[in-house]
């Protein structure tokens, strides 16, 4: 069960990193196009989601190896 969600958290945290990429053109032409969102707000919560993505893959990787 703990590899499964070690799986889930490291596949998520990969595609929070590719989205949250600067250089991701569909992302940049989404936000220049339209001036509703507030980027540095977006950002933020896209960077703290990833801290704790990565938090978590580290955390579940512990556990794993005290189980085993």
């Amino acid at each position: 069960m703990i590899q499964i969600l070690w799986y889930i958290s490291c596949i998520f945290t990969i595609i929070l990193i590719l989205i949250n990429s600067p250089s991701s053109n569909i992302n940049s032409n989404l936000l220049s196009e339209n001036k509703l969102f507030n980027v540095s707000s977006n950002q933020s919560f896209i960077n703290q989601f990833i801290f704790f993505n990565i938090f978590l893959f580290f955390l579940l990787t512990i556990i794993s190896l005290l189980i085993l």
